[in-house]
This record gives structure tokens, C-alpha cells and sequence, in this order.
């Protein structure tokens, strides 16, 4: 059960609406994050985990996005360089403002 099942399973639904609200918001950037990375970690060499508020779909407009990378394995050549593509062009606009 997500969080707001539990909240229409509390009855809460009319009395949240700013959680409610926030969980739809995280759902949607999450579900952006998602195919914004897609084709990034074919192989399993990384992962991508959101913290804070993101992670406990309190997600507002107000709110930054905190995540961190994990890298399983690095690539054989280019060490030492980092892609910075991903976070800037990918996961940077998702998170832009008008």
C-alpha cells in the first residue's frame, strides 16, 4: 500500500490535501527521473537513490531534490572523468522551474 492508499484507507483524504498533493508531485518526478535516466545504467554499473524529502513523498515545489549515486563499477576508460550530463541536463531541468 503507498502513501495515498493509507491516506484514503484513514479516511484522511479531504483533511491532507498538502500531503496528497506532495505524494502526487513525488510520484510524478520520480516517474520523470526515471526515463530521464533510462539508458544510463544498462549494465548495472549504477544507481541512482533519492533522499529526503523525495524519498518520503513529501515532495513539494518548495523543496530541492536530494539523491545520491552509487557507482557499482567504473567504466575502463575515462576513469577519473566524471559524466556530468546526467545530473545537469537530465535530472537538472526535471527539477526547473518556470
Amino acid at each position: 500500500m503507498n502513501l495515498s492508499e493509507a491516506i484514503t484507507a484513514v479516511g484522511l483524504s479531504g483533511a491532507v490535501s498538502g500531503l496528497s498533493a506532495a505524494v502526487e508531485n513525488s510520484e510524478a518526478l520520480i516517474s520523470r527521473m526515471r526515463s530521464a535516466l533510462q539508458g544510463y545504467d544498462d549494465d548495472g554499473a549504477m544507481d541512482v537513490v533519492a533522499c529526503g524529502s523525495l524519498a518520503r513523498r513529501e515532495y513539494t515545489l518548495a523543496s530541492d531534490v536530494d539523491y545520491l549515486v552509487i557507482v557499482n563499477a567504473m567504466p575502463k576508460q575515462g576513469v577519473g572523468k566524471v559524466d556530468h550530463a546526467v545530473s545537469r541536463s537530465s535530472i537538472g531541468r526535471l527539477v526547473d522551474r518556470p
